[in-house]
């Protein structure tokens, strides 16, 4: 499995919990938004980690010695190991100290609808709706905000709280990055970083300045016309670097069709016949991650999940996109 969403032996089901019906197979489907607290419950993240010393073997015999600066991370529902080589510095920040921190942060004005563990644990994520939206081109043509927030057990990231825009007429998420401000605020595995989590507190300037950020560039990408020949280009640029293969025949095909699966999404979906996409570069941003999202074959859900949010190869190309053609504007 691409990114391996946690299969929980106890439940005999996913560690998994979502509102969003394209995903109801890999977990629990809720038919409402959650508290932090139902989130946990529902996605089987409620658990707990500790942090223990290594020890080195001495020699054949039975004794062992502490390893020094040298610690383990262990579940204590499972006894499972999630992270081996944590130095005296790491400090254990619990999934409810990050899932509370979003209901202080946020209290009535969002409700988490997606929450799951990854790699066994060694990964917690969860999305949150926001209330307000973003225009495009002050039309019906709006994106919801949503708060995205991960955390590790084995080092490899920082608790991290990030704000992407959804659109809403085909529920795609446009993954962009802007010049003028940062989407995200992350959180060290560390005594000083930790004794600061209120730093989330930062996620509410960086939801107003990449609100107005977006909105701005959305709506010039609107007003922006784009040709079906610019889409088809910004396909090669897009695409060509891993489609190389030792047979230029099998490449050249490779592209053609993949470009073709690109344009019949540009050309037929509904949601690509609004005056905002229509023949515009907003169009053109929107027909690579509605391809992403809505016309490519994934080999599972699983896959498409991790492709699509957690920096997968979608979420990078069509991070790539924005700034193509942003850098066009």
């Amino acid at each position: 499995m691409a990114h391996e969403i946690e299969f929980n032996n106890e439940h005999q089901r996913f560690a998994f919990v979502t509102t969003e019906k394209a995903w109801h197979a890999l977990g629990v489907q809720v038919d409402k938004a959650m508290t932090a607290e139902e989130a946990m419950a529902q996605s089987l993240t409620n658990f707990e980690v500790v942090k223990v010393p290594n020890f080195a073997r001495v020699g054949e015999g039975p004794d062992f010695i502490p390893a020094p600066n040298s610690w383990s991370t262990v579940r204590t529902d499972t006894n499972a190991v999630l992270g081996s080589r944590m130095a005296d510095s790491y400090t254990v920040i619990q999934n409810r100290e990050v899932f509370s921190a979003f209901d202080e942060l946020f209290k009535n004005d969002a409700r988490i609808e997606t929450a799951g563990s990854l790699f066994g644990g060694r990964k917690v994520f969860m999305t949150a709706k926001l209330p307000s939206y973003i225009r495009v081109n002050g039309t019906d043509d709006v994106l919801e905000k949503y708060i995205f927030f991960m955390t590790s057990h084995d080092g490899s990231c920082a608790v991290t709280g990030a704000v992407t825009p959804v659109r809403v007429v085909c529920n795609n998420t446009l993954n962009a990055a802007f010049q003028k401000c940062t989407n995200k605020v992350t959180i060290r595995h560390s005594v000083k970083e930790y004794a600061a989590l209120e730093k989330i507190t930062q996620l509410m300037g960086i939801i107003n300045s990449y609100t107005e950020q977006a909105q701005e560039v959305f709506t010039a990408m609107a007003r922006t016309p784009y040709t079906d020949d610019q889409v088809k280009l910004l396909v090669k640029n897009l695409f060509v670097g891993d489609l190389k293969a030792d047979n230029p025949e099998e490449w050249s095909t490779r592209l053609i069709n993949l470009t073709e699966l690109v344009m019949n999404y540009a050309g037929s979906a509904k949601s690509q016949q609004l005056s905002t996409v229509r023949g515009t570069m907003f169009g053109a941003y929107n027909a690579i991650t509605g391809y992403f999202q809505n016309a490519k074959n994934y080999a599972s859900d699983e896959q498409k999940l991790n492709s699509i949010m957690f920096n997968g190869y979608a979420a990078d190309k069509s991070k790539r996109a924005f700034e193509l053609l942003a850098a066009e504007l």
